[in-house]
């Protein structure tokens, strides 16, 4: 069975620092790596105070990617 490494990313320092941990890892196990981002929904209330969501459609997530070899 091959190993996996799960990581979170969301754009800050600390997410760095674990992605390089991540890699260091990777190169002595040979385990492959996913990198998770899930996007914050913004969230509001209605006039009731209820939450609310936005739809998919109007979300748009800060643009940023990463290209080739992360590691």
């Amino acid at each position: 069975m091959s190993q996996q490494i799960l990581v979170p990313i969301d754009g800050s320092a600390s997410a760095r620092k674990a992605l390089e941990h991540a890699c260091l890892i990777q190169r002595a196990t040979q385990a492959g790596i996913h990198l998770l981002h899930v996007p914050e929904v913004p969230v509001a209330k209605d006039s009731l105070g209820a939450m609310v969501g936005a739809s998919p459609v109007d979300y748009t997530p800060e643009k940023g990617h990463l290209e080739g070899n992360i590691c």
